[in-house]
């Protein structure tokens, strides 16, 4: 029976479901749940490959499933005529902070809401009734509000907020100015020249790293860089984006004792300093622009603080540390076209000896077709954020090896890991200075 009926998703997603069941109680996991204590996620690790591999299958054929069973009209039509206000009504929650009126256990009514925020409790109760569809919080009794699994996670995680208010702030008004951009620019490879710059007026030769970086005043200067790297911060700690599984991907242990990596690019030194936990006998330098000096030191532990330090440097200038053993470009080169990953690759070089290594943990474009649908979808959404954001793209293995020996044909792959249920991929390029 063709899987791409009514009765051949069925029959695949009960076996699937029986699958996915007895792999996540032989794991001793807890069984997927909408309460709001549920586990955040699926944990990573080559023990728990079946499980993603069989959630994976299971999310794409539910979502086939109930794409068929619309029909080709409503499914057509909810894009345009209801979708766009599950983002206005989560824009209201986040912005209101809805999520933290709420208690972790018991409930809370439209009304005791409503007043909280001095609002109306009609307009109110729309607004979170329409959140209720998609299962952000639930009504517990009549007239009273709880939460669910995932509007639990504003309060499990405190900084999803600016994970969203980043995403509906900024890129949400820049994506209706996509079509606009594509006409005024078409291929130009110029990081301002995409929607946001529009959406946002950017001054000529202006990016969205210099719209973030100093928008605001005095004190509040720059406050949009800093809700970037909270938001990088939420996702950097998911368990598909987690950096735990740079652990494993490469042999750390191998620098000997005080090795030096140079974290390109390192934000607020998250990654570092989880690293140099692991790591004992490392040391890490952090590079990024100054604005981030305040958050990493907000960050560093002060048992690190004599070898996770920070550097501001500017990744389009030559690298000016040159005593690396490994060079590590984190969810970076993803940002920019690929004129400028070719630039920013190709900066490193006069900081190279020969042997060391330029790690880049970054997303791997699927192939078309090469996997679940559900997945694909979240890959080529990741690439319109770029194109939206940044005017850059996410990139297949291959384009990863072709822009790295663009910067410089030295570099030689010495080895690509995708651990299991990350999101993120691990190239570990060693820099042959004699060839």
């Amino acid at each position: 029976m063709s899987t791409q009926t009514l009765e051949g998703f069925s029959e695949e997603i009960l076996n699937l479901t029986h699958t996915l069941t007895k792999l996540i109680r032989d794991a001793g996991l807890s069984q997927p749940s909408f309460d709001a204590n549920a586990p955040n996620s699926y944990p990573v690790g080559k023990e728990y490959e079946q499980i993603h591999r069989t959630r994976k299958a299971l999310v794409d054929a539910t979502q086939a499933m109930q794409d068929l069973a619309a029909g080709p009209f409503d499914h057509i039509t909810k894009y345009a005529d209801v979708i766009k206000h599950d983002l206005g009504a989560l824009k209201v929650i986040t912005e209101f902070n809805i999520p933290e009126l709420v208690p972790l256990e018991g409930d809370i009514s439209f009304a005791d809401i409503a007043k909280s925020l001095g609002l109306p409790e009609y307009r109110i109760h729309r607004i979170i009734r329409h959140c209720m569809t998609f299962r952000v919080f639930r009504e517990s009794r009549p007239g009273y509000v709880a939460h669910t699994a995932p509007s639990a996670q504003f309060l499990k995680t405190p900084l999803l907020r600016d994970w969203y208010t980043f995403n509906l702030d900024e890129v949400w008004p820049a994506d209706v100015q996509l079509a606009e951009a594509l006409r005024r620019y078409g291929d130009s490879e110029e990081p301002g020249e995409c929607a946001i710059g529009l959406a946002y007026k950017f001054d000529q030769d202006k990016t969205y790293w210099d719209f973030i970086a100093n928008d605001g005043e005095g004190a509040d200067k720059g406050w949009r860089m800093k809700r970037f790297a909270n938001a990088m911060k939420v996702i950097a700690a998911s368990s598909a984006h987690h950096h735990d599984f740079l652990h494993t991907a490469f042999d750390w242990n191998s620098l000997g004792n005080g090795g030096k990596v140079v974290d390109v690019g390192g934000s607020g030194g998250h990654v570092s300093i989880e690293l140099a936990k692991a790591f004992p006998n490392l040391n890490f330098v952090v590079q990024d622009f100054p604005q981030l000096e305040k958050t990493f030191n907000t960050n560093v532990p002060s048992d690190l603080t004599s070898r996770v330090k920070f550097e501001p440097h500017d990744i389009l200038k030559p690298e000016i540390r040159n005593d690396g053993d490994v060079y590590l470009v984190r969810s970076i080169l993803h940002d920019w076209s690929d004129k400028y990953a070719v630039k920013i690759l190709a900066n490193l070089v006069p900081g190279l000896r020969d042997g060391a290594r330029v790690i880049i943990a970054d997303f791997i474009m699927p192939e078309s077709g090469q996997g679940p649908n559900w997945i694909e979808r979240m890959a080529t959404g990741k690439s319109m954020q770029m194109m939206t954001v940044v005017n850059a793209k996410e990139r297949t293995e291959q384009d990863w090896i072709d822009v790295t020996k663009r910067a410089d044909p030295r570099y030689e792959v010495e080895s690509i890991v995708t651990p299991p249920g990350a999101a993120t991929s691990v190239f570990v390029f060693k820099f042959n200075a004699k060839a």
